[in-house]
């Protein structure tokens, strides 16, 4: 065993959506291979070094992923990285990841963390990769979820108080939402759109939200019961409500896009 490592990491945990049961319901080398292609993609997507900017944030030159079965692990260790413009930066290139994947009509549920972890191999211990799990199991919708110490050392730190000591903002609240069960999540669609080095310009963000709006129909019109589709119906409503605060609700009216029950 060795000492160095063992960091304070950021740990995220990963499920795709639907994956379990897809596995399931393999009866051919033919649907092993489309799975095993749509992990490939998914491992492409999370270990690309994408946009100029994101390209030189030293955290992805560290970052190391591993996969099983229907789930994954991210982990960055930390070192020197704790900063506001680290924080930005991984922000950032979580809301590329789980745009990216829901273009190629991967859909993902998680949960961050932030503890000490001892990373070797293919050995991950630490109370990180213990509370993602739980985080990504309490999020019922396609949700990236924050944990509590994630949160209190890198967003709680920025909330400006006023002399009753009550919250009124943060630097970095905006880019969360938080859900019914009062968790907070990444708000990828708003943060996605407003990296310019990506999505430029108005219409090319209503282009971009039109394919969006695509996969999650195809999505839902696959989906095997009704349950399945209440998370694209969810997903559906984030996306109609992201439209409006991205684009405005007239130029936005055709990226949009209409799920129900029945």
């Amino acid at each position: 065993m060795n000492l160095d490592n063992i960091n304070e990491n950021i740990v995220v945990f990963i499920d795709i959506l639907g994956m379990s049961n897809d596995i399931r319901k393999c009866d051919t080398k033919e649907d092993i291979r489309n799975l095993v292609d749509k992990v490939n993609r998914l491992r492409e997507i999370f270990t690309a070094d994408y946009e100029p900017w994101l390209y030189m944030a030293p955290f992805l030159k560290s970052r190391k992923f591993s996969y099983f079965s229907d789930c994954a692990f991210l982990n960055v260790p930390m070192g020197r990285y704790m900063s506001p413009v680290f924080f930005e930066e991984f922000i950032a290139y979580i809301s590329i990841v789980q745009a990216k994947c829901v273009h190629d009509g991967i859909f993902l549920r998680g949960g961050i963390e932030f503890s000490w972890l001892f990373s070797e191999d293919n050995t991950l211990i630490g109370p990180a990769a213990i509370d993602t799990v739980r985080l990504e199991s309490e999020a019922l919708m396609p949700i990236i979820t924050v944990g509590e110490d994630f949160y209190n050392t890198f967003v709680s730190p920025t909330v400006k108080r006023n002399e009753n000591g009550k919250p009124m903002r943060s630097d970095y609240f905006s880019d969360f939402l938080i859900d019914k069960n009062g968790l907070y999540f990444i708000d990828y669609i708003k943060v996605y759109c407003e990296q310019d080095l990506v999505v430029k310009g108005i219409f090319e963000k209503a282009k971009w939200l039109s394919i969006h709006a695509k996969s999650i129909e195809k999505a839902y019109q696959s989906a095997p019961n009704d349950k399945a589709k209440e998370k694209y119906i969810w997903l559906a409503e984030y996306h109609n409500l992201s439209v409006d605060r991205v684009i405005g609700e007239d130029v936005g009216f055709f990226s949009k896009v209409y799920c129900e029950l029945g």
